[in-house]
C-alpha cells in the first residue's frame, strides 16, 4: 500500500430520474442505481481505496433537490465517499466456498 494521503475526499452523489416510458418500471430503475452504486464501491476497493456508501437524514433533506436542480420525482439514492484508507485492510478470514456449498441433486 502506498503512502497514506490526509485530507484528499471525494464524495459522489448519485441520483435517480426515473422514466416515464411506457415499459419501465420505477422500482427497477432504483434496483440499477443501487446496483451501480456497489460496483463503484467494488471498484473503489480493488484500487486500494477506502469508500463507504451513506444516506440518511440530509440526503432527504429538500435542500439536496435544490442543490442538485431534482425534479419531484428524482431521488437522491447515495452518497459515496471515498478516499486514502487510514490503515492497511486486515487480512481477510474466508473459508474456500467448495467448505460452504452444499448442491442438490435429482
Amino acid at each position: 500500500m502506498g503512502p497514506r494521503r490526509s485530507g484528499r475526499r471525494l464524495v459522489i452523489a448519485v441520483a435517480v430520474s426515473p422514466s416515464e416510458a411506457k415499459g419501465v418500471i420505477r422500482i427497477e430503475e432504483f434496483a440499477a442505481a443501487h446496483a451501480a452504486v456497489q460496483n463503484m464501491l467494488l471498484m473503489t476497493h480493488a484500487l486500494g481505496l477506502a469508500g463507504i456508501w451513506r444516506s440518511g437524514e440530509p440526503m432527504y433533506h429538500p435542500r439536496m433537490k435544490e442543490a442538485f436542480a431534482l425534479t419531484e420525482k428524482e431521488e437522491m439514492v447515495a452518497l459515496l465517499y471515498i478516499g486514502f484508507p487510514a490503515q492497511a485492510a486486515p487480512e481477510g478470514k474466508r473459508r474456500p466456498v467448495e467448505e460452504k456449498t452444499v448442491w442438490f441433486t435429482d
